[in-house]
């Protein structure tokens, strides 16, 4: 079971293919995600659990521009605070 607070401090890019996946469909680049939930406040954060994927994090953060992001991040390392970045899209 995970922790009930997250430590977000590192925030790894899911592979090129995904990426690139993410900034065509979603418009949302990588360092948007970072500046989202990377050591800041985040404004609302829920662990899930997938048969097949495991635990992940949705995380609802804001950009230094004001746009706001949901990204799934699923734990590398949760001690020391280093994600992979599952998906991410704008916020409704």
């Amino acid at each position: 079971m995970p922790r009930p607070i997250a430590y977000i401090a590192v925030v790894d890019p899911a592979g090129p293919t995904k990426m690139a996946l993410i900034a065509s469909q979603h418009h949302v680049a990588m360092h948007e995600i970072r500046e989202a939930v990377v050591l800041t406040e985040v404004s609302e954060s829920a662990w899930d659990h997938d048969p097949e994927r495991g635990w992940r994090l949705f995380v609802t953060g804001t950009t230094y521009q004001g746009r706001e992001l949901f990204v799934v991040l699923f734990p590398v390392d949760e001690d020391e605070g280093i994600w992979r970045v599952g998906t991410a899209m704008p916020a409704e």
